[in-house]
């Protein structure tokens, strides 16, 4: 009987041996089968804890409770909490253990290690994918936010250190599983549970021993080489990946806003072509209505003109301050930023070859700014509901996007004698370098030859540019002035406008009720390196200022008895009356630049935001509030306002913007995180549906130290740690198998017979 059951085992296994580490043939007496006695005998000395196949328990029974206690700390690493509970007698004379036990509840209570990370990606799935606003600060004590951010590193370490010992856990059940049954695995795979934590395990000789290895089946082959190089990867990844999705984000959060419309179409609003049809008429002939294109010319000559005699002027070594880039000037309801460039290079080389003015055209910008205090009225509203939400921020901004006005202006100086008049020059618009030009014209010979020979005091004719100069120039302007020069006393500055309707973000402040915009491209480095916009026909919409909308820019003022550029030429010092001045070029462009902006930004005087509400005394705040329960995203449309209205009238969307901290999921970079994370929490789900199905759990074999400490229970401790040394010792493929009811680490080619294999529920030395 004993030779027939020899004769059906092939393959054979053996002790880890110091002598030789290389692949055997199977010999006679390598292993010694038992016969159906011996086996017998053998089974009865394995007293097992419970016996399924009778229902009497055997003679050594063990404690289930105990055990599930056992193996739940074993896999927190906390074996150490059961010492004060040990008799230490009893524990140090112990002579036999279950290693293996198949126990369900024992199975469920082992996955327990998998659910502080579990917990932590459900729980940031939520805060994330809800999009959870936090406000201006952290949550918690203000003003700590450092010490806040400590703690979520912290947080992200603790989530790290889970989810390694999360995937280790993993691993080692899937090596402890080929290890027990008796089909062996290399070398490399017993290591790899607490190894995937390096990276460089993935190019190491225990990964190589695991690719040129061998296993019972190839599919475990390749499920043991993809879940070890995923793990490696989700290890090295767990630290900055917790840490990305733990800390909040702190940035700009889309906090509703509202749709808005004027009682104006478009055209009439951005006209291409601006006559007297755009004002108010002829009583805009005279300073003081607040309809008409020059008003506010007198906060333009006390804020910016009047600081031009003095701009970049060098005296005694000092060079004087450059004139304000800013003017704040006012609307029907609200008030608007100008903002301007004036040609000058004693600061800046990079400054324009131009002078540049812009501001927001006066309807959107009634609509940003009322819309905008709708939209805080509306937050506060809201919070009387217990929705705070949006009342704790660092920053707010309220941004609306619009046409505005954008001009550039360049004039050049000739001098000429009243009885010899010549031509005046103008910059060539068609060359962003502006070389000089002279135009015929019978309109402009007719004016000269009717004014100059006389006169005394500052002259201004506009005119419509002809031809191929009025592709890029909108308007042109003569102003002649007369000069203490006896032998050329008339100065005769002929300049180009170019204006345009650019879109630009506007911003809203609803405390101050001003608004401000800057179109791309418009700053000073922009326009003066590489080429002039007003080259460019796809930069913004340009209008045409005929004469007639021009002439309301330079009204008379009854109060200095002048016009507004006469008054303006005396302001800055460019000339005085008694003929003498700067003569500044420069300076004539900033006046001339500046009106005209100012007049662009008032050319629908009649035209006004609609922002009646249309439910009032209903939740009406909800409209300005994200829609469809979004935290973050656009407004709705608060306002009264008809289907057919809305068609027809300029309208705009104003959005409101919030600075703060919050979760969100705006970035693939977040998205991408999380993935990995759901990667993880698949192969946790799918591992523990698996653990708690077959019900095996055991304590033993968890760590690299307990595998090598079964080892040295073999042989000598020296030659155990000499054949470490060896290659060949890394090549064999290894198990655990049962002899004379002790457990031996033995090597393999094959599989081990069932008799001596690791059966659940035993007691084994």
């Amino acid at each position: 009987m004993a030779d027939n059951t020899a004769k059906t085992i092939d393959p054979h296994y053996e002790l880890v041996s110091a002598e030789d580490h290389g692949p055997h043939e199977p010999l006679k007496n390598q292993y010694t089968p038992h016969d159906a006695d011996s086996a017998r005998n053998s089974s009865k000395n394995n007293l097992a804890g419970f016996d399924s196949d009778s229902p009497k328990r055997s003679r050594r029974t063990f404690s289930r409770l105990k055990w599930r206690i056992t193996a739940l700390l074993s896999k927190f690493r906390l074996q150490g909490a059961l010492v004060p509970f040990r008799s230490t007698r009893a524990w140090m004379q112990r002579n036999e253990e279950v290693p293996i036990v198949k126990d369900r509840i024992a199975a469920l209570l082992t996955t327990l290690i998998h659910i502080p990370a579990i917990a932590g990606v459900i729980t940031l799935s939520f805060y994330i994918f809800k999009n959870y606003y936090i406000g201006k600060e952290l949550q918690g004590p203000p003003n700590y936010d450092i010490e806040k951010k400590l703690g979520i590193q912290f947080a992200a370490k603790l989530m790290e250190l889970f989810i390694v010992l999360s995937l280790s856990s993993i691993l080692f059940a899937m090596i402890r599983h080929e290890f027990i049954i008796g089909e062996g695995v290399p070398y490399g795979a017993l290591v790899a549970g607490q190894q995937i934590t390096d990276i460089s395990f993935l190019w190491s000789k225990e990964f190589l021993t695991v690719l040129t290895g061998k296993f019972s089946r190839f599919w475990k082959k390749l499920a043991f080489i993809v879940t070890i190089f995923i793990f490696t990867i989700l290890a090295l990844g767990a630290s900055s990946l917790s840490a990305t999705v733990m800390m909040p984000q702190e940035g700009d959060w889309r906090a509703g806003g509202s749709l808005i419309w004027s009682n104006s179409t478009y055209d009439e609003i951005f006209p291409l072509i601006l006559s007297e049809n755009n004002t108010i008429g002829s009583a805009c002939n005279v300073t003081g209505n607040s309809l008409c294109p020059s008003w506010e010319w007198d906060v333009l000559e006390h804020q910016l003109v009047a600081k031009l005699p003095t701009s970049s002027r060098i005296v005694d070594g000092i060079i004087g301050p450059r004139p304000p880039r800013n003017v704040v000037l006012s609307g029907a309801t609200t008030l608007s930023k100008l903002f301007i460039d004036v040609r000058e290079k004693v600061f800046n080389r990079n400054s324009p070859n131009h002078t540049v003015a812009s501001m927001p055209h006066f309807v959107p910008s009634d609509a940003c700014v009322l819309s905008s205090l709708d939209w805080e009225l509306a937050s506060d509203a809201a919070s009387k509901t217990g929705n705070y939400r949006f009342n704790l921020y660092s920053k707010i901004q309220h941004l609306l996007t619009a046409p505005q006005p954008m001009t550039h202006t360049r004039c050049h100086r000739s001098s000429m004698n009243a009885d010899d008049l010549t031509e005046p020059s103008f910059p060539d618009f068609r060359s962003w370098e502006y070389p000089t030009i002279n135009i015929t014209s019978d309109d402009i010979t007719d004016w000269m030859s009717e004014t100059l020979p006389d006169l005394e005091t500052p002259e201004v004719f506009w005119f419509s540019p002809e031809s191929d100069m009025a592709a890029n120039a909108s308007v042109g302007v003569i102003v002649a002035v007369p000069t203490d020069d006896t032998d050329q006393p008339i100065d005769v500055y002929g300049c180009m406008i170019d204006a345009r309707w650019v879109s630009a973000t506007l911003t809203g402040d609803a405390v101050s009720l001003l608004s401000e915009g800057y179109p791309a491209f418009s700053d000073a480095l922009a326009t003066s390196l590489g080429g002039s916009w007003i080259l460019s026909p796809t930069y913004g919409q340009k209008t045409q200022i005929q004469p007639s909308f021009a002439k309301y820019l330079n009204p008379f003022d009854s109060r200095s008895n002048h016009t507004v550029i006469h008054e303006m030429l005396l302001t800055s010092g460019i000339w005085t009356s008694k003929g003498s001045g700067s003569r500044s070029e420069k300076h004539l462009e900033a006046i001339l630049g500046v009106l005209a902006t100012n007049g662009l930004a008032r050319s629908a005087p009649n035209t006004s935001a609609i922002t009646t509400l249309a439910d009032p005394s209903g939740e009406w705040w909800k409209n300005f509030m994200p829609q469809n329960g979004k935290v973050f995203g656009p407004g709705g449309n608060p306002y009264a306002i008809t289907t057919e209205d809305q068609a027809k009238y300029f309208g705009t969307e104003m959005e409101t913007w919030l600075t703060g901290y919050a979760f969100a999921d705006n970035s693939l970079t977040m998205l991408g995180a999380m993935g990995v994370f759901y990667v993880y929490v698949a192969f946790v789900v799918a591992f523990s549906i698996w653990s708690i199905w077959t019900g095996i759990t055991s304590s033993s074999w968890e760590s690299v130290p307990e595998l090598l400490a079964l080892s040295l229970t073999e042989q000598d401790a020296a030659q155990k740690m000499r054949s470490l040394d060896e290659d060949a010792f890394m090549k064999e493929n290894y198990c655990i198998a049962v002899e004379d009811n002790q457990l031996r680490l033995r090597t393999t080619q094959g599989s081990v017979p069932m008799e001596n294999r690791v059966k659940p529920n035993e007691f084994y030395g």
